[in-house]
């Protein structure tokens, strides 16, 4: 029997984005790991988070322009996937071989290109999946972010790259308690 995985993550975004998400569904971005959807762990921090990234977007990288500039609105979403296909990016072994061919690589990319190095780390997850033979579905990994918005200098996030992992969302309301 295979042994099924569940997390609660948050998703900040403004409130046009979530009432199009709950209609349609998450579409993966481009981010730091490459094209998927980014979500903080459900707790009070991980909401403040998810706030504070969601401010980020909108103060310094010029997301959200065509949207309604309220509070951020966070989406809960219940991601399921196969043991094997949560991927913590942060262990060791794997974290070590990420490192070294990041490095191997890293001249070749313009510092201030962040595209590119995301495109860059989207291929090499890639790359890694068909080495190990498994399906990086859904990821955990300490990520560098912004303190003046995010409040701390590094985060642990989870970041999905395969949609069907994700199996419901729901919009928050104010009050509402990660459990």
């Amino acid at each position: 029997m295979t042994k099924m995985e569940q997390i609660a993550g948050i998703h900040g975004t403004s409130r046009s984005r979530a009432e199009n998400i709950l209609r349609e569904g998450f579409r993966p971005g481009l981010g730091m790991c490459g094209y998927a959807v980014y979500f903080f762990e459900c707790s009070r921090q991980g909401m403040e988070r998810a706030k504070g990234y969601y401010r980020l977007g909108l103060e310094r990288l010029g997301q959200y322009e065509q949207d309604d500039l309220d509070e951020a609105a966070l989406i809960l979403a219940q991601i399921v996937a196969e043991k094997q296909c949560v991927i913590d990016l942060d262990d060791p072994a794997l974290r070590d071989r990420l490192q070294s061919a990041w490095e191997a690589n890293r001249e070749r990319l313009h510092r201030d290109d962040h595209q590119a190095k995301n495109l860059f780390y989207d291929a090499l997850l890639r790359r890694f999946e068909s080495a190990l033979q498994r399906d990086f579905k859904v990821c955990w990994s300490t990520l560098p972010m912004n303190k003046k918005y995010i409040g701390v200098k590094k985060s642990r996030v989870l970041f999905v790259r395969s949609m069907e992992c994700i199996r419901s969302v729901e919009l928050l309301e104010d009050g509402y308690e990660c459990e």
